[in-house]
Parts: C-alpha cells; sequence; structure tokens
C-alpha cells in the first residue's frame, strides 16, 4: 500500500463523514436567502453546541476505539468486551444528558440563547445530539474495519436524505429554521437504522468496567483537548454577541461555512490517517512514511487553499451574495483549519507514547492565547479579529506539540517547508484581496487569470523537490 492509497481512502473514509456538511454547504444558498441572519446565527450556535456535545459527551472513547481496536479485534471475547463497555457507556452519557438538558430548557433558552429559540427547536436538537452520537459509534467501527463500502452507502445515504428533507421543509413547506431541525434528525434517524443493519453482530451489552477505565485513561485528554478548542468556538460567539449581534454571528457563521471546504479535506486525511498510522507504528520505516505523509498534506493544503483564496469572492456571490463582510474571514479561517488539521502530525508521537497528556497542557495553553488574542483584536480589526485570534492559538498549539513529540518520538519534519507554506499563503491572501477590490468586476478575463494562476502554483508544487522527492514519488511512496 502507498499514499496515492490513502488519498482514495482519504475520499471513502473521510470525506463520506462530512456528508451531512456537504449537505449543509449544498442548502446553504436556499437557506440564505430564505431564513434571517438571526435564524442562521440560531443554526450557527447549535452547529458549535452540537459538535461541542458529540465531542465531549462520549468522553472521547470513539478515540480510543481508533487507537485500540488493532489490539483486540483478534480476540473476540475481548472484542466484545470493549465494543460493550463503549456502546452502554454511550447509553448512560447519553440519558443523563437527555436529563440534564430537558431540566435545564428555561435556563438556556430564555439566558443563553435570550429567548431565540422555540421549545420544538430545543428538543429536536438533543434527539440529533444523540443520535450524532451513536451514529459516530458505528461509523468508526467501519472505519477501522476498512468496510469502506458499507461505509460510503451510510454516508451517502444520510447527506442524500438530508438534501431532500431540508429542500422540502424548508422551501417548498416553508417551515422556516425549524425545518432544518426536522431534516436534520430524520436524516439521521434512518441512516443510523441501516448503520445499526449493518453492524447488528457487533452490538454487544457485555460491560466490563476495568477495561472502559483502560479506555478513558487514554481518551480522556482526546476529550480535554477537543472539549477546550471546542469551547473557544462558543467563547467566539460569545464575544461576537457581545460586540455585536446575531447578525454579525450569521455573517461568521458564513465564513466558517465556505471555509468547511478545507475543513473536510483536513478531516478525511485525519479520518483515514490515524488508524493507518497507528497501524504501522512499529514498522521499521515508520518515521519515514510519517515524514513523506506530511510533506503531502502541507503541498496540497497548499495548492488547495491557495485556490479558494483565488476564488472566494466567485464563492460567497454563489452561496451568499449578501455576506460580502465575511470575505476576510474565510481566508483566516481556512489558514486555522489547515494548521488545525495537523493534529495527527504532530502530535503523532504523543498517541504512539501514550502521552496523551500533554495534548491537554498544550491546548490549554493555545485556548488562553486564542481568547486573549481575540478579545484584543476584536477592538482593532474588528470580526476578523475573532478569526486572527483562532489561527494564532491554533498555530501556538502546533508549535508545542512538536517540540513535546521530539522529547518523545523525534519525528524528522520538514518544519521549513510547513513555515514557508503559511508565509507564502498570507501573503497570497493580501494580494489576492488587493486584486479584488482592485477589479471588482468579475469578468472572463479575470477569472481566466485565477484560473492560470492556479495552474501554474500546482505546477510548482507539481516539480518542486522537498526532501529529494517531488510530489509524485511521494504519491508512491510505500508504507507497509
Amino acid at each position: 500500500m502507498n499514499i496515492k492509497n490513502l488519498i482514495k481512502d482519504s475520499f471513502v473514509y473521510g470525506v463520506t463523514r462530512y456528508f451531512t456538511a456537504f449537505a449543509a454547504l449544498f442548502l446553504t444558498p436556499i437557506y440564505t436567502r430564505l431564513l434571517t441572519k438571526s435564524d442562521y446565527g440560531i443554526l450557527d450556535i447549535f452547529s458549535i453546541w452540537s459538535n461541542l456535545v458529540v465531542m465531549v459527551l462520549p468522553l472521547g472513547l470513539l478515540g480510543a476505539l481508533v487507537r485500540y481496536y488493532s489490539d483486540f479485534s483478534k480476540d473476540d471475547l475481548l472484542k466484545k468486551k470493549n465494543l460493550g463497555s463503549i456502546f452502554i457507556g454511550l447509553i448512560v452519557l447519553s440519558t443523563l444528558y437527555s436529563l440534564i438538558m430537558v431540566f435545564s430548557k428555561d435556563i438556556i433558552i430564555h439566558h443563553f440563547i435570550e429567548g431565540g429559540m422555540s421549545e420544538e427547536i430545543y428538543y429536536l436538537s438533543i434527539f440529533i445530539v444523540i443520535a450524532e452520537i451513536f451514529k459516530a459509534y458505528f461509523s468508526v467501527q467501519l472505519q477501522v474495519r476498512f468496510e469502506k463500502y458499507k461505509y460510503l452507502i451510510a454516508s451517502s445515504l444520510s447527506m442524500i436524505l438530508l438534501i431532500f428533507f431540508g429542500f422540502a421543509f424548508v422551501y417548498i413547506y416553508d417551515m422556516g429554521v425549524v425545518g432544518f431541525f426536522r431534516a436534520s434528525l430524520l436524516s439521521l434517524v434512518v441512516s443510523l437504522l441501516l448503520l445499526i443493519i449493518f453492524l447488528r453482530k457487533e452490538i454487544s451489552f457485555n460491560f466490563d468496567w476495568p477495561i472502559l477505565k483502560n479506555l478513558l485513561s487514554y481518551s480522556v485528554h482526546l476529550l480535554s483537548a477537543s472539549f477546550l478548542f471546542l469551547m473557544t468556538n462558543l467563547v467566539d460567539r460569545y464575544l461576537i454577541l457581545h460586540y455585536y449581534s446575531l447578525d454579525e454571528i450569521g455573517i461568521y457563521a458564513i465564513g466558517v461555512k465556505i471555509s468547511s471546504l478545507i475543513g473536510l479535506a483536513t478531516g478525511a486525511f485525519t479520518v483515514a490517517w490515524f488508524p493507518i498510522a497507528m497501524k504501522i507504528k512499529d514498522n521499521e520505516n515508520a518515521k519515514t512514511t510519517y515524514k513523506n505523509v506530511h510533506n503531502l498534506y502541507v503541498l496540497l493544503g497548499t495548492v488547495v487553499l491557495f485556490a479558494l483564496f483565488i476564488f472566494r469572492k466567485e464563492l460567497i456571490l454563489i452561496f451568499a451574495p449578501d455576506y460580502m463582510d465575511s470575505y476576510r474571514i474565510i481566508s483566516i479561517l481556512c489558514l486555522f483549519l489547515m494548521v488545525h488539521g495537523t493534529i495527527f502530525i504532530y502530535g503523532l508521537g504523543l498517541h504512539i507514547k501514550n502521552k496523551t497528556k500533554y495534548l491537554t497542557y498544550s491546548s490549554l495553553v493555545s485556548v488562553i492565547i486564542n481568547i486573549i488574542s481575540s478579545v484584543i483584536l476584536v477592538h482593532y480589526v474588528g470580526l476578523d479579529g475573532i478569526a486572527w485570534g483562532t489561527l494564532i492559538g491554533s498555530s501556538i498549539w502546533v508549535i508545542i506539540q512538536y517540540q513535546l513529540c521530539n522529547k518523545h518520538y523525534k519525528i524528522p519534519y520538514n518544519y521549513i517547508l510547513s513555515l514557508g507554506a503559511l508565509l507564502f499563503l498570507i501573503l497570497s491572501m493580501f494580494i489576492v484581496e488587493y486584486f479584488d477590490f482592485q477589479y471588482t468586476e468579475i469578468t472572463i478575463l479575470s477569472v481566466s487569470i485565477k484560473i492560470l494562476t492556479c495552474l501554474f502554483v500546482a505546477l510548482v508544487v507539481y516539480f518542486i523537490k522537498i526532501d529529494q522527492k517531488t510530489f509524485k514519488h511521494l504519491i508512491r511512496s510505500d508504507f507497509n
């Protein structure tokens, strides 16, 4: 197997996991024309909250499942105990979450959201979160079992149903923002039922507390890092709401939505790469493979980000023509997502050596810097300052993790390549902005120039030599 196969797996195991986001992106042009900016602000708050709960509530157990599946899958009894312990744990946690949310309804609706959410939307959001958690549990099992076609079918069905019901409820039946929540829950339930059918023989109720405790000893630090980063998203929205209004949250949400194109790609890579990285960790040439994958990630990321920078104005006009204020936010958040996507590259050694406690320390420092930077910059550059604070915090996180990994499991990454790519992209971001605002009209000539510029950058990346290897050589690198 080579890195070319990794890219293929990234599409199947990774991109399909984010088909729901693709569906949301597809529906964005419809929603932005039918929903108010305040409605879109509510959608953004729900999105951040649901991502936070889906990440935090399982206590990192899904990450532990990916890390240890290859170790316990060879013994049927041990596999049943591990899967059963995780499954029952998720049931208990989901039940507790539901009860807490039901009893806290009035406080959350009237004080946190200031009455901007109806009771129906509130209850639908609870069911959506629970369905997302169990969908993730079964999807991860397909991922670690490398059952790519079942994974593809389940994810595709979820996307198709979300697009169909979302369009029908919001546009045809004019249900407004509540239609989005109804469509989301219905599509999740159907795809979850299909996953249960696929993995019915793997469902186990064989609970073992010592096994669960061992899994938690690893996963708790994944949880803390994820929790801290997701909390910054909530803090960002609070700052926007404090200094501005729900309308600005809606503008920021569009920036997040369009930049999520990069998040889909980096997320796809992470989902496909981490199980493989764990599988080959004892191979003699593992570190060389890690270095090659890092170089390929940076090169591909540079080309993709540059293309998105070039066409961000056109993307806004397609998806949300009234949200041009999100122009700069898009590029800054794209840089953040590329940097943040290195979570299983620069931090890989910490997972291999079971030093995940350092993830908590580095994340805590990063989040503090993120919040301080956002509070300061929002006074000087407005809404863009929130995005810059996010990028600065994430960059600090990468630097700290890189230093910590070198102490425990040194991998010879080419940090000059990473730094050079980052500086090139920041410079390109401002040059493209100057070009877009000097020539405001979109013409065949301007689009042609942009396309040729993207092709030129792609050719440079394809032929450049990094560590004596061109892009073609990196693609064909073996890691068996």
